[in-house]
């Protein structure tokens, strides 16, 4: 195999073109749901049931349920009518002290093995505090980490770590409390091969990358280990990932700021990682093992 340690010889003459069709679809649709006050996240999604008539559309004998639905004001609503998007709103779940579970597929794009309504693709649940359980599907798994991460921010679970961890995961996202990336204050994910925090825009960016760089684990619905925190905290970082990653932009390349468009992002990002494109030259990547974690499995 090629050598790792050094930038490729055509990464000083990287074009600024770096764009996808679904890049590019996935950046107008959040900018429509930004431009909506108030709304965190809106979309289409299938309703996953138990019963019957659940079984009958796991085993493809019945159409699933596809809403449009919206979250927004600590809710989320279904549309009465789901072709447009627009109509009445009925609520469907109210979120305070929610909990958000995803689907057991691993990041590697392979499903894990599972059973019912959370056994297929893109599947992720909202448990009540008294056990009921709403499951859903999203249309992709980029949609799927979008509807976690916004129904995280709407149930307000990131207050809910109080084990040995905690102070350990504190410090972490104290010490890189913007999105590695753009810079984007909130940030909900952490790209585990490299040790960055990530925006949930980026993390979508990184996930579509595949490989190592699509290891990506939710810092307040995941499990953490105090192994794997404190090599976060005491060998990784963004400030340390981006010396090596961002030493040497070449002419023409200019950071994204929080509130550049999703593609603008994702053309950094695979510029960033997939082309090494802005490691000095000669420059090696960072060697530092990372701790295998058990809770990483699924």
């Amino acid at each position: 195999p090629p050598p790792t340690h050094q930038a490729p010889p055509w990464s000083v003459a990287l074009t600024t073109e770096v764009r996808s069709g679904a890049s590019l679809r996935a950046s107008r649709a959040d900018l429509a749901h930004a431009r909506d006050e108030g709304v965190l996240k809106q979309g289409f999604l299938h309703r996953r049931d138990d019963g019957l008539f659940g079984a009958a559309v796991r085993l493809g004998l019945a159409a699933s349920r596809r809403r449009w639905y919206r979250l927004h004001g600590g809710a989320l609503y279904v549309v009465q009518d789901a072709g447009s998007g627009e109509g009445a709103e009925k609520r469907v779940q109210d979120l305070a002290r929610c909990k958000v579970v995803r689907g057991p597929s691993r990041p590697d794009g392979h499903k894990a093995t599972a059973s019912g309504v959370l056994a297929g693709a893109f599947a992720f649940a909202i448990v009540s505090p008294d056990g009921a359980r709403l499951c859903l599907q999203a249309e992709n798994d980029d949609e799927r980490l979008k509807w976690v991460s916004a129904l995280r921010r709407a149930t307000g679970l990131g207050e809910q770590k109080d084990g040995p961890e905690a102070p350990l995961l504190k410090a972490f996202i104290e010490a890189n409390a913007t999105c590695c990336e753009c810079g984007a204050p909130n940030v909900e994910w952490v790209a585990t091969s490299v040790g960055v925090t990530l925006c949930a825009d980026c993390a979508t960016a990184h996930r579509r990358l595949g490989g190592d760089h699509a290891r990506l684990r939710a810092l307040h619905l995941d499990p953490w280990s105090p192994l794997v925190l404190t090599y976060l905290t005491n060998a990784a970082g963004n400030a340390r990932a981006n010396a090596v990653w961002e030493a040497t932009p070449p002419a023409g390349w200019t950071k994204p700021g929080p509130d550049d468009p999703a593609h603008v992002k994702e053309q950094w990002i695979v510029a960033k990682y997939a082309w090494r494109g802005f490691l000095a030259e000669g420059a090696g990547l960072p060697d530092t093992p990372r701790p295998e974690d058990p809770s990483e499995a699924t």
